[in-house]
């Protein structure tokens, strides 16, 4: 964009251009001093360079302030517009990018949208060997300007091959763009087998049902026996007092005897 100045004055005179308004971070007027003779024309260039993350898209106003460097009241501003085009950027990355583990590993992608219009990104995980399982959630985001979106990446080996290197790739993508890369691994290192904890466990549950089936088993032996005893005790106990009723019959019985004989010496 350029700007013309005149010289209305009679005296010499340099005149500062100054830009106004949001394009004020990546505007520049060169030269920012245009210096004027009386009656004489000058120009300045007005060059915009946005920075890459500029959330400014589309028709944007600009503002021109002419002042002179004799008098602060000679001041003229004039008003333009200009179109800043779309422009897609992403930064991505991928933390861990390396895991020590048996067969799983857990990443985060982080996505931050660095360009000026809104974006839909698409994420994608593969390795070359075909030995990972990859679940990404999401697996899209949607990104206004400025804005940073993360995905959670789970990742699980086929097999577990200690000291194995799996490498695998994320890909971000991201509609009129090229694509961007991250690489990752998962480093399988040796460890105990699956199986080996649940296998611990059930003996354990095993273990301890086995001791309460026993505890209550010799308790009820305990029991049955102590009931057993008590009835071996009732019926001593019966056995001895019919003993002593059939003691009495004949002890009764000879002295009815008894009774009977001196009756009879008595009646000879």
């Amino acid at each position: 964009m350029r700007v013309r100045i005149t010289n209305l004055s009679n005296v010499v005179d340099t005149y500062r251009v100054t830009i106004l308004g949001e394009t004020l971070p990546f505007a520049t007027p060169e030269p920012a001093e245009v210096p004027l003779f009386p009656g004489a024309d000058g120009r300045a260039t007005i060059v915009f360079r946005p920075p890459t993350g500029t959330r400014l898209a589309g028709l944007v106003p600009v503002g021109i302030m002419v002042t002179s460097s004799l008098d602060a009241a000679d001041t003229i501003v004039e008003e333009a517009t200009i179109d800043v085009a779309g422009a897609a950027e992403l930064a991505s990355t991928l933390r861990p990018r390396r895991v020590e583990a048996r067969r799983k590993s857990k990443h985060h992608i982080t996505v931050e949208n660095t360009g000026n219009v809104p974006t839909t990104v698409t994420l994608a995980a593969a390795d070359a060997d075909e030995l990972l399982r990859f679940k990404l959630r999401p697996a899209m985001l949607h990104l206004h300007p400025g804005q940073v979106g993360q995905s959670k990446l789970n990742v699980k080996a086929f097999s577990g091959s200690a000291g194995a290197m799996r490498q695998f790739t994320v890909t971000v993508s991201e509609e009129g763009t090229t694509p961007q890369t991250l690489d990752g691994a998962l480093f399988q290192r040796g460890g105990r087998p699956t199986w080996l904890v649940p296998a611990i466990m059930a003996m354990v549950v095993l273990g301890v049902l086995g001791v309460v089936l026993y505890t209550k088993g010799n308790t009820k032996a305990k029991t049955e026996t102590t009931l057993l005893a008590a009835a071996d005790t009732t019926t001593t106990g019966a056995a001895t007092t019919t003993t002593a009723a059939g003691a009495a019959g004949p002890t009764t019985t000879a002295a009815a005897g008894a009774a009977g004989a001196g009756a009879g010496g008595g009646a000879a």
